[in-house]
């Protein structure tokens, strides 16, 4: 998988300030950007890593970055941007192939433990690494989704939102698909000119097919589906105003998850909380991302107030 690195417009890299990004060797020799091997150790041995993990193709960079030097790791999932599986190499299109793809990535990087923060399908991407992969991952974020997706609680999501499909909701063809997309998104209703969404269809909805068939692969019977049991703490961060994925379903996935799971709710936002209220959002990162630095009981680390902000 390629890995990809971003910039805030403050000139700090993508969620953290002075981080450092390594890079995967290209499949003919060399590197891609990201300085060379000794770079990549030094890095290493300054910052604790953590991966972004990205989430069905609507939104865009989620603003400001928190300042505490952190390595980001933001892979482009499967059929996401310009990582594809070869002519002939599966179908893999489930959470948990996604999830093993990752973890292989980062530890061809060298990463031996990381924190996981996964929005909308990265979500499910998220629970998956963490399920499969404990060593790797020790801890996980995670807004706008669910450890399963079940078949009933997608009926019951759909029926709510008047969408026969998960793709005809997440992958509109045309200008008016697009903005009940957004209206769905969203607490504060967003307006742009019809110019500027055909451009956002043109340049972002690629690989429809594949996409949709990733949707398909997301949804289990729910006789397959078994009660979340996870080792590493878990922060569910969410907005409050969030109808695609309410705080309800937050609500219930937390009892579900135990004790080593905490919710915070964010005012005013919708399922893109790291768009509308992008300064509180980075906040409850941030301080659940150094909280898992510190020598703490597992009570003391899951204390985060489960007040909105």
């Amino acid at each position: 998988m390629r890995r990809r690195r971003r910039r805030c417009r403050h000139g700090n890299e993508l969620l953290g300030a002075q981080g450092h990004a390594a890079s995967l060797p290209r499949a003919g020799g060399g590197e891609e950007e990201g300085g060379s091997e000794a770079r990549q150790q030094q890095a290493r041995r300054r910052s604790p890593p953590r991966l972004r993990g990205r989430r069905h193709p609507h939104v865009g960079a989620p603003g400001r970055c928190p300042r505490q030097a952190l390595r980001r790791y933001v892979p482009d999932l499967l059929f996401f941007g310009g990582s594809a599986l070869p002519a002939g190499g599966g179908g893999g299109r489930s959470p948990a192939f996604q999830a093993d793809c990752v973890a292989a990535a980062l530890r061809r990087l060298g990463v031996g433990r990381c924190a996981v923060v996964g929005f909308s399908y990265g979500g499910f991407v998220a629970f998956r690494m963490a399920e499969a992969h404990p060593g790797l991952v020790a801890s996980v974020v995670v807004t706008g989704s669910l450890a399963d997706m079940t078949c009933s609680t997608s009926e019951r999501m759909l029926r709510r939102l008047g969408a026969a499909s998960f793709a005809e909701l997440l992958l509109p063809g045309d200008v008016a698909g697009l903005r009940s997309l957004f209206a769905a998104g969203t607490h504060r209703k967003w307006w742009f000119p019809d110019f500027v969404l055909k451009d956002y269809l043109e340049l972002m909805m690629f690989n429809r097919k594949e996409r949709a068939e990733l949707l398909e692969g997301m949804v289990i019977s729910d006789e397959d589906a078994a009660a979340p049991s996870f080792r590493q703490d878990i922060l569910l961060l969410w907005g409050e105003n969030d109808s695609i994925f309410t705080v309800e379903l937050a609500s219930k996935l937390k009892e579900q998850l135990g004790e080593r799971a905490a919710l915070r709710s964010v005012r005013e936002a919708g399922h893109l909380v790291m768009l509308e209220r992008p300064r509180a959002f980075n906040r409850c990162l941030r301080e659940f991302l150094l909280l898992q630095q510190q020598p703490r009981t597992t009570t003391t680390a899951m204390a985060a107030s489960k007040a909105g902000l």
